[in-house]
């Protein structure tokens, strides 16, 4: 892996709370598991997933530690009071990934889903800062939107994010937020491969 992709990872797994958006295979869970193959050996951590378990055939080709990790499965946005409830009676997890974190609002009809959401964001941001955890949180673009459906949130408590947009077949650029570090690479079997930037 080159020096920018390199950063970019560093940035992504350093405490707090990242947010990381992109349109449908853009590398969103790619990345998330290579932030958990860095942090997750020896430690416990936590994949929620929205998705069910498409991400464990991923997990297994990028090497991440899917033994070190539990992992919570959301079907509806009232699901996310359960984890909220299950991370507030637990030991700190080293690393959250919520994969992906507006989907299940996204397909909510019932009044009052957006500001659970919101709430569940904004715990995880103080689940960070509380514990010293970092939380990897994707979310996807759909349609002709720039930013993901329900962003202001995702916005106000990221303390890092990172845009993925598809350059071709296979070739990626991330943009890092704020700090305004570029890298492009390619989706390989085994995660990415860094790649100079058209």
């Amino acid at each position: 892996m080159g020096g920018g992709l390199r950063r970019l990872l560093r940035a992504v797994a350093s405490r707090g709370l990242s947010v990381v958006y992109g349109e449908y295979a853009a590398g969103k869970t790619t990345l998330a598991l290579l932030v958990a193959r860095m942090l997750c050996s020896g430690s416990a951590c936590l994949y929620v997933t929205t998705e069910g378990t498409e991400f464990l055939e991923r997990a297994v080709q990028v090497g991440a530690p899917i033994d070190a990790m539990d992992v919570f499965d959301v079907v509806d946005v009232y699901d996310y009071a359960s984890l909220v409830a299950a991370l507030s009676r637990r030991p700190p997890y080293r690393l959250v990934i919520v994969d992906s974190v507006n989907a299940p609002v996204r397909r909510a009809e019932e009044p009052g889903s957006a500001e659970l959401y919101m709430l569940t964001v904004a715990f995880m941001k103080s689940y960070c800062e509380r514990s010293g955890s970092t939380a990897v949180l994707t979310a996807q673009v759909t349609g002709e939107d720039e930013r993901p459906a329900y962003w202001p949130p995702l916005l106000m408590y990221a303390d890092r994010i990172v845009r993925l947009d598809k350059l071709g077949t296979g070739l990626r650029r991330a943009l890092l937020l704020p700090a305004g570090l570029t890298a492009c690479f390619r989706l390989t079997g085994r995660g990415f491969a860094e790649t100079p930037c058209p």
